[in-house]
């Protein structure tokens, strides 16, 4: 008679927990879109000539926008520095702009 009672209620429980879950998830992605929204809409020559849209290489990695001076020593050596210091983190891309 109890687990006639309490199987409902569990099922319930279940359904409401999945369901938060997937708004979490809705929300969460929204939430990114937006952020990625409000980025320039930037194009960038590379050194192969090929034209990078900023907000699609932003998108698909975090990423970190680095603007210097490529001919200034001071800024050659912070740039390395950066560089030494975040490859080892493989999720974040330096994009750099000079």
């Amino acid at each position: 008679m109890r687990t006639r009672f309490l199987f409902p209620f569990l099922l319930i429980g279940l359904l409401m927990i999945g369901a938060w879950i997937g708004y979490l998830r809705f929300t969460g992605k929204q939430e990114l879109a937006s952020l990625y929204s409000a980025v320039p809409l930037v194009q960038l020559v590379t050194l192969d000539n090929k034209i990078v849209d900023l907000r699609i290489e932003a998108f698909n990695y975090p990423s970190v926008l680095i603007y210097f001076n490529s001919s200034c020593p001071i800024c050659r050596s912070e740039a390395e520095l950066i560089e030494k210091t975040f490859r080892a983190d493989s999720l974040t891309r330096l994009l750099w702009v000079s």
